[in-house]
């Protein structure tokens, strides 16, 4: 439970109320104005969508391509149906 955070040690270093670890709002709105938030992922949905998409349609024109030559693992194409062994 300590490592979860849902209970805490007043005064410890490694297991803090979980309110210690989270940015302060006003620190939080300020670097959200600035637009930098230091995410690993775009924070603006249509960008982040469209990344996502195109990177969908990426692997599976890869996964298409491999099926198409039968060489995808443990899978196969019969009669119509994918069978995954």
């Amino acid at each position: 439970r300590l490592g979860s955070g849902s209970i805490w040690v007043d005064g410890s270093r490694a297991y803090r109320t979980l309110d210690d670890y989270q940015l302060p709002v006003p620190t939080f709105e300020a670097m959200r104005a600035t637009g930098d938030l230091r995410l690993a992922v775009p924070t603006d949905f249509p960008e982040w969508y469209e990344e996502r998409r195109t990177l969908l349609v990426r692997r599976m024109t890869e996964v298409e391509r491999a099926a198409a030559a039968g060489e995808l693992v443990d899978v196969t194409i019969e009669r119509g149906q994918l069978l995954i062994s």
